[in-house]
């Protein structure tokens, strides 16, 4: 399962992934997301949860990536992975490090670990 949601407060968008994951499950799931990254303004954040994702099928792969892509085009001010410590797939850290800018993304092994730098983020912006 993939879904995403938004929100007016950092993170601005969540996307949570468990189980097994298809390209279709991908696709679909986070189609309207084009939009959103459309309409929303540079510098949102960007969470992505997924450390009980179990597997991506294969044709999961490219579909990810594309809608990773698709994020980074749109200036997150923070793109933050919970991924219990662990990739799903051998190239996606990889590929999001080098997508993003220096400070730009951020790896987190809990939910908790992940608010704290999304709250630190936000009293620094603050100050």
């Amino acid at each position: 399962m993939i879904s995403y949601r938004q929100s007016r407060t950092a993170p601005h968008i969540v996307v949570e992934a468990e189980g097994t994951i298809s390209g279709t499950d991908v696709r679909r799931e986070l189609a309207p997301l084009r939009d959103v990254l459309k309409s929303i303004e540079p510098g949102f954040v960007v969470m992505a949860l997924y450390p009980d994702l179990v597997m991506l099928q294969s044709d999961a792969i490219g579909a990810l990536f594309y809608y990773i892509a698709r994020v980074f085009d749109a200036e997150p001010g923070l793109f933050l992975m919970v991924d219990g410590g662990r990739s799903p797939h051998p190239g996606l850290r990889a590929f999001v490090e080098q997508l993003g800018v220096e400070g730009q993304v951020r790896f987190a092994e809990t939910i908790e670990d992940a608010r704290r730098i999304i709250n630190n983020r936000e009293a620094g912006r603050s100050s």
